[in-house]
């Protein structure tokens, strides 16, 4: 096919992929990967600026996160049964503007009295959480499928739009507790903050939107479509068991992930002694884009299972190395550097296993329910936000946690020191197990063989 006719084509169809493509489709990609950094701050700054009760905070996310699980399922189930001539996925991308609009909305929380803040808080992290990134999370992988139809252009995509996606979430990493350091409990600054961020992100939220269409968009709308029922979806995806195993072991890592966000910020204040440390060890997420780039040939020689393996392996020797650290911040950056492994299969590469149950379920099932498959990686994230909320507001609670208080108790430490490392140990352990069970890779060439037979 000549040069000519083959620009004029979808990129996704093309013999190879331009190079714009890669920062379009990490731009969304980053800017709701920033989103759920932002929002990690949030019990920090509902307890330590707007000075509200941490345990009534628990439970707001935990109501909210747990409404997120519903409204996870019935995003896929639109998915599914969405045919527009835009595509399935793309239309709901405008969400991720919308979600960066809120959340500088969030961090602005106007002066009121204590029972308007708590509704103000109640009503935009839900917005937030429960309804925007409930969106751009469960559609996603979908966009993907859709937009590269050659499962090798899917995995550089993942891959190299990964890398860039997750430097940019590095780097505010690496910002925000400076920022945040410099603002203290100055509600003016924190809207400063949150615009300053907010504005370059929803920016970036529609650059997916804008330039990566759907392969066949059009012809796929003009097709009749059988509607799938929602009733007939659920029982599909929990027929899928190598989507729940997988699903599991995300939970485990997200639950550690959003531990360390949200109780991290208190453990460097006062464990550590200084927020500020708490960027030094975020330089160590450096690695992980690098590894990243190399990770299509690491599938390639390795394989899914083994590189799944690896990743929770490397998870659980991270926490080890995180408690025999002590306050050394030598130590916390090993671990940082350690866990790096973990969150690339379980993290950036996901969508790749996804793909994979996603197959599973079709030759298991004989019905293609891709979109519900898709949201329950999204409603294991927000579970495990929900939780970790929940945990750290009621554990804070129970020990008579202060934020205006400069100095804490011994057993307000001591609780902080549990959630940030023992409970995450455990976590790891049991997400190993797991993952020592998935052995869906063994499978695929059978599987696949079969589902284009039946083409």
């Amino acid at each position: 096919m000549g040069t000519e006719n083959t620009k004029k084509l979808p990129v996704g169809l093309r013999d190879k992929l331009p190079a714009w493509v890669y920062p379009s489709w990490a731009s969304s990609g980053s800017a709701v990967a920033i989103s759920t950094v932002m929002i990690g701050y949030a019990t920090f700054y509902c307890t330590d600026v707007l000075g509200l009760s941490p345990a009534i905070i628990g439970v707001i996310m935990l109501i909210t996160r747990l409404t997120d699980g519903i409204t996870d399922f019935l995003i896929g189930y639109l998915v599914d049964n969405t045919h527009t001539k835009w595509g399935q996925a793309r239309p709901y991308e405008i969400a991720g503007v919308l979600l960066w609009i809120l959340m500088m909305m969030f961090y602005s929380t106007p002066k009121m009295g204590t029972t308007a803040k708590y509704v103000w808080v109640f009503v935009i992290y839900f917005l937030i959480t429960a309804v925007c990134q409930t969106i751009v999370y469960g559609v996603n992988n979908i966009y993907l499928k859709n937009a590269f139809k050659k499962e090798a252009d899917r995995n550089k995509v993942i891959s190299f739009s990964g890398s860039i996606m997750m430097f940019a979430t590095i780097i505010v990493g690496i910002l925000l507790p400076q920022l945040i350091a410099r603002a203290g409990t100055d509600l003016s600054s924190w809207s400063k903050m949150g615009i300053l961020v907010g504005i370059p992100c929803a920016v970036m939220a529609a650059m997916r939107f804008l330039f990566i269409p759907e392969c066949n968009a059009e012809a796929t709308h003009e097709e009749k479509k059988e509607k799938l029922s929602l009733m007939e979806g659920v029982k599909t995806v929990f027929r899928n068991k190598y989507i729940l195993m997988l699903v599991f072991i995300y939970l485990m890592q997200q639950f550690s992930v959003a531990i360390n966000n949200s109780i991290g910020t208190y453990f460097f204040k006062y464990y550590i002694g200084d927020i500020g440390l708490q960027s030094i060890v975020g330089f160590a997420g450096f690695l992980m884009p690098v590894i990243l780039i190399f990770s299509p040939k690491l599938l390639e020689k390795f394989g899914t299972r083994k590189i799944l393996l690896l990743g929770t392996v490397s998870g659980l020797a991270s926490i080890i190395i995180r408690i025999l650290a002590g306050k050394n911040i030598v130590g916390h950056t090993i671990s940082a550097v350690v866990s790096s492994f973990y969150q690339i299969p379980t993290g950036a590469l996901l969508g790749i296993y996804i793909f994979e149950c996603m197959d599973y379920g079709a030759w298991k099932t004989g019905i293609r329910a891709d979109g519900m498959i898709n949201s329950l990686n999204s409603v294991a994230a927000k579970l495990a936000m929900g939780l970790t909320s929940l945990m750290c507001g009621f554990v804070l609670g129970v020990v008579n946690y202060d934020g205006t208080a400069a100095v804490q108790p011994p057993e307000v430490i001591n609780a902080i020191y549990i959630m940030n490392n023992i409970v995450p140990l455990v976590l790891s352990i049991v997400a190993l197990i797991v993952a020592l069970k998935y052995d869906l890779e063994k499978k695929l060439p059978q599987i696949r063989q079969d589902l284009e037979q039946r083409k």
